[in-house]
């Protein structure tokens, strides 16, 4: 089954890959197929520069506080603001199962009574839209982080891939265990 939209959007603003945004800051910059030290899928190449990789979508098009729901069942392995990445705001990550994980940024703020390690029921209203960190306007920051086959590795997607018209649809990484 295919991860479930987490709200109704109305827009992309920020889709996945590179962009040359000038209002980002240079430092985000990506160099060779890593971003955060972490490996990008379909980069397109062992060396690559760009003034930015965007490695999430920023859906938006809704009013600030609407609700998002859990796109797969699975446990909070992250809440609240992150102190080594300020700029993300408030975020939620939820675990579906080893080494597979999608989230959220930019958060309003996370629904009542969830916390870390809290588990999570697929269509489970999970966190609010928001702008908070380094964000323009309300909208989330949304990403999916699966482990490489035949390794130990993980590695962020496009979460477009992974929605009911996706080419990965089907990925059994994306299904709880």
């Amino acid at each position: 089954m295919a991860l479930l939209k987490p709200f109704a959007y109305t827009q992309i603003t920020q889709g996945w890959g590179p962009t040359k945004r000038l209002d980002e800051p240079a430092g985000w910059a990506m160099l060779g197929r890593f971003w955060y030290n972490k490996p990008v899928a379909a980069v397109g190449g062992p060396f690559v520069y760009v003034a930015h990789f965007h490695p999430a979508l920023d859906l938006n098009g809704v009013p600030i506080g609407t609700a998002i729901v859990a796109s797969e069942a699975g446990i909070v392995t992250a809440a609240g603001l992150n102190p080594k990445s300020p700029a993300s705001g408030i975020r939620i990550q939820v675990r579906i199962r080893p080494g597979s994980f999608y989230g959220h940024g930019h958060l309003l703020r996370l629904a009542p009574g969830i916390k870390l390690g809290s588990k999570v029921a697929r269509g489970q209203h999970i966190a609010d839209v928001g702008s908070s960190g380094s964000a323009t306007g309300p909208h989330s920051h949304f990403y999916v982080q699966l482990v490489v086959p035949g390794t130990n590795q993980d590695m962020l997607y496009n979460p477009n891939l992974f929605f009911p018209y996706g080419a990965n649809a089907n990925d059994p990484r994306i299904k709880p265990l």
